[in-house]
């Protein structure tokens, strides 16, 4: 996967699941939501950067993450001053995944 682009077409059938509810999600932003191409891209490469690193970790499914990978995620990719805004953007994708049953179960969301 590239982060211009999430299309999961060929690779690793074990990760389309995922990039597939990216593009869901990407497309409920701009069709739903309304919001921008610059915001869209910014969402996507957030996306990717959080993708790559599930990657990096052995994952195949968003349920394998947990409040520490997320935090540990957090931490090394984001700056100080946009944490609290990146954190609101996981929560609203993971609700996103939970709300349309491409996530099993909730994340903790009281630990944020």
């Amino acid at each position: 996967m590239k982060c211009a682009q999430t299309t999961y077409k060929g690779g690793d059938s074990m990760k389309q699941p995922m990039l597939a509810s990216i593009d869901l999600f990407l497309q409920h932003l701009m069709v739903d939501k309304g919001l921008t191409q610059k915001t869209i891209r910014d969402c996507r490469i957030q996306l990717c950067l959080l993708f790559q690193f599930i990657e990096e970790r052995g994952y195949t499914q968003w349920g394998q993450l947990n409040y520490e990978d997320l935090m540990y995620y957090v931490k090394l990719n984001v700056a100080v001053t946009s944490r609290a805004s990146t954190i609101r953007f996981l929560k609203t994708f993971f609700t996103f995944l939970y709300q349309n049953r491409l996530l099993e179960k909730a994340l903790n969301y009281e630990t944020y």
